[in-house]
């Protein structure tokens, strides 16, 4: 297998991470600043402002951000569980894979 692969059953196979390690949480919403900070349980690593989108959709945007890792680990194995049993549509599949390689940066 390839250096920087991960191997999962039945033969899929998908790239090693490079971001912050997971869980992701929400540190702080700022209203009067307008910024809402990401953090992985120590520092904040992402900051988002926001000048022109309300505060509420900032809100919700930030929650996805904060979900990320737990999304694409359920999806990995998601895939890894229904792949090489062949309980997948193969479109949806694809979905799923392009969408993995989109958050690793490779699409």
């Amino acid at each position: 297998m390839a250096e920087g692969k991960i191997a999962g059953q039945g033969g899929v196979v998908m790239s090693e991470t490079k971001w912050t390690k997971g869980p992701w949480g929400i540190a702080s919403f700022s209203k009067a600043d307008k910024e809402i900070s990401i953090t992985d349980g120590f520092d904040g690593f992402c900051w988002v402002d926001y000048d022109d989108v309300d505060h509420e959709e900032m809100e919700a945007n930030a929650h996805l951000i904060a979900a990320s890792p737990d999304l694409y680990e359920a999806l990995v194995k998601m895939l890894v569980r229904f792949v090489p049993v062949g309980q997948s549509d193969k479109a949806v599949e694809e979905l799923a894979q392009a969408a993995l390689r989109k958050a690793r940066g490779e699409a």
